[in-house]
């Protein structure tokens, strides 16, 4: 192949598994997509894509070309990330990544205020509790909640996110203690360590903001983020029992670090996260 969207193509379908999920990480329409995938089959003399009862998937052949695509998207975020870094502009684009519970819990008002401060700053907001990865260019910053950012990038860290145990006041005081239940992720081994082991989990549902509402509304119990139950004014501690989860961090790649843009938002992201005031 030699163009280089085909390529790209390619590297949507093998981080999706159907031919709209790959759309979607290029903007395209699942027609167009189909189509190219067709005249990407015809132009070589073996099929590329293949369509399997779990989705569509990239052949020996194509895997081969898969190596390429690898390549060559880490030589154009190299350039990228050089030419990025070279630009002493103090306008022009800086896309960050950060957890969705992060935004909306603690830097929603504050990223408004920011692009009005900096109006030449074009900001893009990614969330996902995913981490970004800086080599291939998916962000130029980003926020991640982790013992272990890695040793690849720079930044500081915050503070620790603090966890705790909380419910709904109705529910605390109209279900009797042996009738409560937890609210967890799809990961609940952690329940045999706490105070009420004896309780059943109810409910399993992986997303976090969910999982807070759902205690909210008196469904159960839930180990919640303090910075989030503390804004849920239904939310009550369980008991007075806090411990630190996992370290909150701002964090850009090192050949970004001096680029005045990059170092502005940065700047900008610890000020206002460090004046917050979380357990």
């Amino acid at each position: 192949m030699e163009n280089w969207d085909d390529y790209r193509l390619l590297l949507a379908v093998q981080q999706s598994n159907s031919i709209r999920a790959a759309g979607e990480r290029l903007g395209m329409n699942h027609s167009t997509v189909s189509r190219r995938m067709q005249s990407i089959n015809q132009s070589h003399p073996f099929k590329v894509f293949e369509t399997t009862a779990s989705g569509i998937k990239i052949t020996e052949y194509g895997a081969v070309l898969l190596q390429t695509a690898h390549k060559v998207q880490d030589l154009m975020s190299e350039q990228a990330r050089t030419l990025a870094s070279q630009d002493f502009s103090q306008s022009g684009a800086v896309s960050l990544s950060l957890p969705p519970a992060i935004l909306q819990f603690l830097l929603l008002d504050d990223l408004a205020l920011f692009q009005q401060q900096h109006p030449d700053i074009r900001l893009t907001v990614f969330t996902s509790y995913d981490f970004a990865n800086l080599d291939s260019g998916e962000a130029d910053v980003v926020i991640r909640v982790s013992n272990d950012p890695g040793d690849e990038l720079v930044g500081h860290r915050v503070f620790p996110i603090q966890v705790g145990y909380f419910a709904s006041r109705e529910y605390l005081a109209n279900t009797p203690p042996e009738q409560r239940v937890w609210i967890t992720g799809a990961n609940c081994d952690w329940v045999s360590n706490t105070s009420f082991a004896e309780l059943p989990v109810r409910y399993q549902v992986e997303d976090l903001v969910t999982r807070h509402t759902m205690a909210a509304k008196g469904l159960g119990m839930i180990r919640g983020a303090c910075y989030i139950a503390e804004q849920c004014p239904e939310l009550v501690p369980v008991t007075d029992e806090f411990t630190p989860f996992q370290d909150l961090w701002v964090l850009t790649h090192p050949e970004l670090r001096d680029t005045p843009r990059i170092k502005t938002v940065m700047q900008f992201l610890l000020g206002v996260l460090r004046k917050k005031t979380v357990r």
